[in-house]
């Protein structure tokens, strides 16, 4: 170990601030007992009083805001100062964080001496109580404290809540209007301060107006107020606007400030342009304008538009993992079909690399952020960020994740740790039946032995345990594929069939079973509902990996349903061109098979294998996965010169939809129509929702042997899932 002070602290007092000292005896002493039943060795809690050494918490009304706090030692004391109980707590939980318990004692791993002051003022996250988040909807008031410390312990000042009405489920104590008053109220005590996200669903003014000024008087405390512009939200900038004014008048009583939100409605497309036209007013009601999903403009344009009045709020999404502002692996969207399917879009999901990336690329242009979540399957990526808006976005990663590990794991190995959660990130890279990290970051987390009592450790568990079934299974029904499509082309189809049918081993039951018994344990321990039927999770997508784990990974039963069609030569076929020719889909192959390292504008990939009514065995990987973009572009080779070929498509059926399409050939335009044209290609297979056209590519268009692609459709977009590009019978 690293730099540890020789001071054992073990016996020593607190003493200053009552309130805070009491809130740090009852966590650090926590921590001791946790430590103590890890390795076994008796430690002496802290207490209040005197000694001849004490930690010592200060008021200190010079300290200029309530965000920064000083830290000193001396040979008596470890004084920490604060103007209040905010920068209080966030000065004791730096201490915590660099706090290791060992054979009995209490030790700093270094020295933390320091004046601290955030770089950003605005830090916090979205913890709304509604019916639609797969883990606050099981809370009490009790459960909040308890989350709002350890979010302190991070450095956030902000908490944001949901007043709005929701549908009360069975795992909700409260209304949302009731808990979003009690939370407020439980934030005051500890200085947080508050803002709601409040979407204009109403219909008129006068219900908007009614409702807010209700909610707003029950509140305690409210310093923000965010009304989304979309997502939900169907106004039209100009009347978004009013609205907003209007919600900002119906606080009487805490003079909050109002962020609108430049989140765009999918139904009107210059509403980008719109709401830049207002702000451009110059508006006295409107104090921030929001970044987040489904923006009007990316960071940079955003910035670059509205008036330097307005400072910009990031509303960044840390929850999600697909049909996201920031899909897996965001700049490359490559996130394998095989982990979309299993373990979708809310599943627990520590990106700390990744978002140290977006962190640094949007940061620049806002005071600060609250994130955008839905749960605690986002912890880590909540109190990395929240750390790296106090720090700064070139903070050490991996000795935030060091401190993430000594503040919630008390002893254990913080190093160890921080390399698993590091490895768990890893762990999603590329196809899973290529990734030997998937294995060995479970057999590390099985070596630690930590008590099943903690749910972050737990989650960390469920992760792994879905990540290696993931790739066991994948690996398993591969090779029984490859199997399988040898006895078909001998026509065994019979042998084919039964080893496609063969049952998993013992050793992946078990490892199955042991998913069941972390989700078991998760929901009992923080509420997270990771099924639907078993734990009232409200759909699917929020978070059930127990209901997505056994999704098709691989053409196993695709395979299985075109043997009993007939149609078993046709399937193993089916994917396989001549070497002039090409075949290229979105899910197997990735967009960088384009030759190109990005499209045009911001693509977005969506995903179908995570909804068990359009992967359910009888459609193969390859079609879904759907690009969808105003253009898209590729780069192939290795035709022969002088032959004609056809562009064969795999889109998106938009019936009675007016398009703009073009397909460009080498800079040749070869087709341009209001729909897809004429040539529609018959494929009985393709599920409904799909259809496939043919193109003709003259030889003329193809430069020594190379062809440039580009298909563009500005309207409703180019929506693509396969390409094939073969030889023209016109030519043969």
């Amino acid at each position: 170990m690293m730099e540890i002070i020789n001071r054992d602290i073990s016996k020593y007092a607190v003493k200053g601030y009552e309130k805070a000292a009491e809130i740090f005896l009852r966590t650090i002493n926590n921590k001791i007992d946790i430590a103590a039943k890890y390795d076994g060795c008796e430690y002496t809690h802290f207490e209040k009083g005197e000694s001849d050494f004490s930690i010592n918490l200060v008021l200190d009304d010079g300290i200029e805001n309530k965000d920064n706090y000083i830290i000193t030692e001396s040979e008596k004391e470890i004084k920490i100062s604060g103007n209040g109980i905010r920068s209080l707590i966030f000065g004791f939980s730096y201490l915590l964080r660099k706090t290791v318990y060992k054979n009995g004692k209490v030790f700093l791993v270094e020295d933390i001496s320091g004046d601290y002051k955030p770089v950003k003022p605005l830090r916090g996250h979205q913890v709304g109580y509604r019916d639609l988040p797969n883990t606050y909807d099981a809370w009490d008031v009790e459960d909040y404290r308890q989350y709002y410390e350890d979010m302190m312990a991070f450095g956030i000042n902000t908490v944001e809540h949901i007043p709005e009405w929701s549908r009360r489920n069975c795992l909700m104590k409260y209304s949302s209007e009731e808990m979003a008053v009690l939370a407020s109220d439980l934030a005051d005590e500890y200085d947080l301060d508050v803002s709601v996200w409040y979407p204009n669903s109403e219909k008129t003014d006068d219900e908007a107006y009614e409702n807010r000024s209700r909610v707003f008087e029950k509140m305690n405390r409210l310093d923000y107020i965010f009304p989304p512009g979309g997502d939900p939200g169907d106004l039209q900038a100009e009347d978004y606007i009013k609205r907003c004014k209007l919600v900002k008048s119906a606080d009487k009583k805490h003079n909050a400030k109002l962020t609108v939100s430049a989140q765009a409605p999918h139904k009107y497309p210059d509403w980008n342009v719109r709401f830049i036209n207002e702000m451009q007013k110059l508006p006295e009601e409107i104090d921030t304008v929001i970044m987040g999903p489904n923006h009007a403009y990316p960071v940079h344009e955003l910035r670059k538009y509205t008036p330097s009045k307005y400072p910009l709020r990031m509303y960044t999404d840390i929850t999600h993992n697909v049909r996201c502002e920031y899909p897996v692996h965001f700049n490359h969207d490559d996130w394998h079909f095989a982990f979309v399917s299993t373990l979708g879009r809310e599943s627990v999901n520590p990106r700390p690399r990744e978002y140290q990336l977006i962190h640094r690329l949007s940061a620049q242009y806002g005071i600060g952020t609250i994130t955008y979540s839905e749960g605690v399957h986002d912890d880590i990526n909540k109190m990395l960020w929240a750390d790296m808006d106090f720090f700064g976005s070139d903070i050490d990663i991996k000795e935030s994740l060091k401190d993430y590990s000594r503040y919630f794991f008390p002893g254990l190995d913080a190093e160890k740790v921080a390399e698993i959660i590091l490895g768990i990130e890893l762990n999603w890279v590329g196809d899973p039946k290529d990734n030997p990290n998937i294995v060995n970051t479970l057999t590390s987390l099985y070596a630690l032995d930590y008590d099943e009592t903690n749910w972050r450790f737990n989650s960390l568990m469920f992760r792994a345990v879905a990540d290696a079934i993931v790739y066991k299974r994948r690996v398993f029904e591969l090779k029984l594929i490859k199997y399988a499509e040898k006895q078909i082309r001998f026509g065994n189809i019979e042998k084919a069939k039964a080893i496609l049918e063969a049952d998993f081993d013992d050793e992946y039951k078990k490892l199955r079973a042991k998913l069941d018994h972390y989700a078991e344990l998760l929901f009992n321990q923080i509420g997270i509902q990771l099924s639907v039927e078993k734990y009232h999770a409200l759909g699917k997508e929020r978070g059930a990996v127990l209901d997505t784990i056994d999704q098709p990974i691989t053409d196993r039963l695709w395979l299985l349903d075109q043997l009993k069609k007939g149609k078993a030569l046709e399937a193993v076929n089916r994917n396989i061109v001549a070497d002039d020719e090409v075949y290229f889909s979105v899910a197997l192959h990735g967009m960088e098979a384009t030759g190109y390292n990005e499209q045009e504008g911001e693509p977005y990939l969506n995903f179908f294998g995570d909804d068990d009514k359009k992967n359910d065995g009888t459609v193969p990987m390859c079609l879904l996965r759907l690009f969808d973009n105003p253009t898209f572009k590729a780069k192939f080779g290795g035709f022969i010169p002088g032959k004609d070929y056809d562009l064969i498509l795999t889109l998106a059926d938009k019936p009675d939809k007016k398009m703009d399409f073009k397909i460009f050939a080498n800079d040749m335009l070869i087709y341009y129509g209001e729909d897809y044209g004429e040539n529609k290609v018959v494929d009985e297979d393709l599920p409904e929702r799909l259809v496939k056209y043919s193109y003709h590519i003259p030889a003329d268009a193809i430069i020594n042997g190379t062809l440039e692609l580009y298909i563009s459709e500005p309207q409703t977009c180019v929506m693509l899932t396969e390409l094939r590009i073969i030889r023209s019978e016109m030519t043969e």
